[in-house]
């Protein structure tokens, strides 16, 4: 575990986060995730349940890292807060998706920039590995290399094996979409009309 916590403080300082980010281990983690807001936490399962490669943890400790560097954790609350108060538009379900994905493919295009073909393929097999490896968190106040969601495994894949940047054009169809959303739920707003009674017992 020593080696792993001077990795991760190594990860961190090439980052350049200066934000005290706490690394810990635990037997009720199947997979690596990141929580908290103020304090953020990395916590990636124990040597018991989870065997990877040496290589392995230096990608996901870094995408861990890149996830509080980019204040992803802020974003998926904002977008919940978003959600629960746009409940009962189905729209909004599908923004908070991509969202999430957006966020996702952020880290894995500054993961694998400028890399080869070699590492994106590393890098892609890591996370189909540890997606069967143990069931992936459905906790939606936590951020991780993987989550339940195949078709985002997908699409993440296929924007690394062809090298692109169009994260940049996603994310930022994504928060006009949020505007224009809340902007025709405020448009919509119809001041009452006022009556008045002239005979009440009519």
């Amino acid at each position: 575990f020593s080696d792993l916590v001077e990795q991760f403080e190594w990860i961190k300082e090439d980052l350049g986060i200066k934000q005290k980010v706490n690394f810990v281990r635990s037997q009720l983690c199947k997979t690596p995730i990141t929580i908290g807001l103020f304090s953020p936490k990395i916590v990636l399962p124990t040597d018991d349940s989870f065997h990877l490669e040496p290589s392995c943890y230096t990608y996901i400790l870094k995408h861990e890292l890149l996830h509080i560097k980019n204040r992803d954790f802020l974003i998926r609350i904002l977008s919940l807060v978003v959600l629960a108060l746009h409940w009962y538009n189905p729209i909004c379900y599908f923004l908070y998706r991509e969202i999430c994905v957006a966020c996702e493919m952020n880290c894995d295009h500054e993961m694998t920039e400028g890399s080869n073909e070699e590492f994106r393929q590393t890098y892609s097999n890591l996370i189909l590995e540890l997606s069967t490896k143990n069931p992936p968190p459905k906790e939606k106040y936590a951020i991780g290399l993987v989550n339940e969601d195949v078709a985002a495994f997908e699409r993440r894949i296929l924007e690394m094996k062809a090298n692109r940047k169009s994260i940049v054009i996603v994310s930022t169809a994504v928060v006009l979409a949020i505007c224009l959303a809340g902007s025709l739920t405020a448009f919509a707003y119809e001041a009452p009309q006022q009556h008045k009674i002239e005979n009440f017992d009519s």
